[in-house]
């Protein structure tokens, strides 16, 4: 992820925890595609401020899709909804 993104990621993740809400999880969209390096330090970051901030520690990865060519990746989101 940019660092423009990270930082709206956790910028999010403060208010969400100041007001009080409930946060699911976090989907991290792959699309455009880095570095794999740099995808998981992303993924990394944000699941540590995940639990900091004492929300689930629940990352879904959800990575380019070709719409075009029918490529849409199967995806398990239940992880989200889990207690």
């Amino acid at each position: 992820a940019k660092l423009g993104s990270i930082n709206h990621t956790l910028l999010t993740l403060d208010v969400v925890k100041r007001q009080g809400l409930n946060l699911l999880g976090i989907v991290y969209n792959e699309y455009p595609t880095a570095h794999p390096r740099i995808m998981a330090d992303s993924q990394q970051v944000f699941r540590t401020f995940l639990s900091r901030f004492g929300c689930k520690d629940t990352l879904v990865a959800m990575p380019k899709m070709n719409l075009d060519e029918g490529d849409i990746p199967e995806r398990d989101f239940s992880a989200l909804f889990k207690n």
